[in-house]
Order: structure tokens, then sequence, then C-alpha cells
């Protein structure tokens, strides 16, 4: 064999290597934290689009800020994960036109309408010129999470948006997710498991 056959079969068995542990690494995510970002110029494969599209409007850009607007409710998104979270953490920047409740949640169980809901907004009816429209970023901690089929769902929630006949502009989401991080002396029962688990 050549000098240089042997070259390309070495790099290309350090590539398969490298693709290896990068995906092992990906579904490990042995630092304990993952984090997605969805800021509606590009698409992200970790946090999906808004459904179902028919209360949804499609992006527009304006001042350097692509944004979707949200005009029936509710409005879901879900978050692509390789594993069980135990937390999220998630940053919304959004404007309220006239909406006086405005809840972002995450759903255990859409079946029975098991939702954990969480105010972003709240004005009484008395208040409703006082309703911040410009945009405002907010940040929501869930502490408990489901995970079905690799999936965590979320869910945007205004009850009188159609009353009001209002909108939800939505310019950026970032969710980070947390769970505990690995330590080297607990790798290699957890590597175990890993195995375990995919090969089951």
């Amino acid at each position: 064999m050549s000098k240089s056959l042997k070259i390309i079969r070495g790099v290309l068995v350090l590539i398969a290597i490298g693709l290896v542990f990068f995906v092992i690494i990906q579904d490990f995510v042995p630092s304990g934290q993952i984090v997605g970002v969805k800021d509606f110029k590009h698409k992200s494969y970790f946090i999906s689009d808004f459904y179902p599209a028919v209360r949804v409007w499609r992006t527009e850009c304006s001042d350097q800020k692509c944004y979707q607007t949200i005009v029936g409710e509710p409005v879901y998104f879900f978050v692509s994960v390789p594993r069980a979270f135990k937390t999220a953490q998630v940053k919304i920047i959004y404007q309220n036109i006239g909406q006086p409740e405005i809840s972002l949640g995450v759903v255990h169980l859409r079946e029975t309408g098991a939702v954990d809901l969480k105010i972003l907004d709240k004005h009484s009816v008395n208040e409703m010129d006082l309703i911040n429209s410009s945009w405002q970023e907010k940040t929501i901690i869930f502490e408990s999470l489901p995970s079905q089929n690799n999936k965590i769902e979320f869910v945007i929630s205004a009850p009188e948006i159609d009353y009001y006949r209002g909108q939800i502009k939505i310019s950026h989401l970032e969710v980070k997710l947390n769970k505990e991080p690995w330590h080297w002396y607990d790798f290699w029962p957890r590597f175990k498991n890993y195995l375990n688990r995919i090969l089951s």
C-alpha cells in the first residue's frame, strides 16, 4: 500500500472516530446542559416551528429583527432532546399587542390538559391601557419536564386573543435544558446505561 493511501485511510479513520465521538457526546450531554436558540432568521433544528400554522402569520422582518405573529391560541412548539432533562429555562422576547394575559407553559399530557402554565403578562380589564406594547424579554423556569418521543412540548396561551383581536409577536426563543452533569467517578456506570438504552 502506498504512503498516500495510508494517509488517506488514516484521515478517514480519524474522521469516523470523531463523528462517533461527536454523536456520543451529543447524546450524553456530559456537561449537563444543552441550549437551543430560535431567532426566526434561520431554521432551528432544536426548536420547532409554531403550530398549528393557521394561528401564526408568516415570518416578517423589520429593523433588523425577524418575528412571527400569533393571532390565535393556543400555539405550540417543541424542543427535540437526545435524553431526559430535569429543568428548562426559557427566554422569550415578545411584543404584547392588546392582550390582558399571556402564558407560557410546558405540556405534560395534552389529552388530559395537564399543562404547567406560567404567566408572562397579566393585566385586568381596567389596566388594558397600561399594557407595554414594546419588545420585552422574560425568562421562565420549569422545574418538572416530561419527555415523550424525545420531545418536550411547550405552549403559548392567550385566552382572550380572539375577543380583543390582539396579537403576540415573538422574535426570539432560547431554551436551556439542564440535568445533572457527569463526573469522572460515575462515567462508567452511566456509559453502560447508555449502551443498554441504545441497544435495547
